[in-house]
């Protein structure tokens, strides 16, 4: 099979894809996620419960299991039968490789956030807090954000790779193949993602904001009812992401024949 250039390539029907395989295949959706999302559910609950830490933090613990879930769609959407062969509970290493890489990508674009934010306060003069606190430092953190994303976009081929074997896709590969399809590609991949995030901060927000007026002080209806509403939203958002991943690697790679053929 003869892999199209990539100038070649269209990124919006990536998208319709995307967004066609998570709503039209629901019940897989709910058959691989459950068990990921009722564990992150209980995990996250507890750590807010019992130890009062931030939300943001359970999210962090519960990563593992996003990764999980991400790795299984992205088998389902690429190899029709994986939600047959009991992939819906699994951590392994392809899951743990996945975590891995994905772990290094953002720790590479932290680092970049937090070089930008170095040079900046030591070329300012004024003191640290002051620097610190400037609107400037927030735009210079915003754009870098953008431009790491941008250039992370490129990177993306090396996960639905590595969850369904494929080692002939690395960074260094990814890279090259998306050549020349750059803005496209980030445009189309916050295109997948970003509708359903919006959405699920929008609905959390006015859900919070409805408790605290209802039930001022009260921990309880926040985690059982807010809680998994972000969750379930927060799973819709990764399929529809991770869906957009996998037919951006089938579109350039030309791979899917291959790859559906692998036991």
């Amino acid at each position: 099979m003869t892999t199209p250039p990539p100038s070649a390539i269209a990124v919006r029907p990536l998208i319709r894809d995307s967004y066609r395989f998570v709503f039209g295949h629901l019940p897989l959706l709910l058959r691989l996620g459950w068990v990921w999302l009722m564990l992150a559910w209980l995990l996250g609950a507890t750590l807010e419960w019992l130890m009062k830490v931030e939300s943001i933090l359970a999210e962090l613990v519960a990563l593992p299991l996003l990764v999980a879930f991400a790795v299984a769609w992205h088998r389902a959407s690429l190899i029709g039968d994986a939600a047959r062969r009991g992939e819906a509970a699994r951590f392994g290493l392809r899951e743990l490789r996945y975590l891995g890489m994905l772990l290094g990508l953002l720790a590479a674009l932290l680092l970049v956030l937090i070089l930008g934010g170095i040079l900046y306060l030591l070329a300012n003069g004024a003191p640290a807090e002051i620097a610190a606190a400037s609107p400037a430092l927030r735009w210079l953190m915003g754009g870098l954000l953008i431009v790491g994303l941008f250039f992370g976009v490129r990177f993306i081929l090396v996960f639905p790779a590595i969850a369904v074997g494929d080692s002939e896709v690395t960074l260094s590969r990814s890279w090259q193949l998306t050549r020349g399809s750059g803005w496209r590609l980030f445009l189309a991949f916050l295109a997948s993602c970003l509708p359903l995030m919006l959405l699920k901060y929008a609905i959390v927000i006015a859900g919070g904001y409805a408790l605290a007026r209802g039930s001022p002080g009260q921990r309880l209806p926040e985690l059982a009812v807010l809680m998994p509403l972000f969750l379930v939203l927060d799973f819709l958002n990764t399929a529809a992401a991770v869906g957009f991943m996998s037919r951006a690697y089938e579109a350039f790679t030309g791979r899917r024949a291959v790859v559906a053929r692998q036991p």
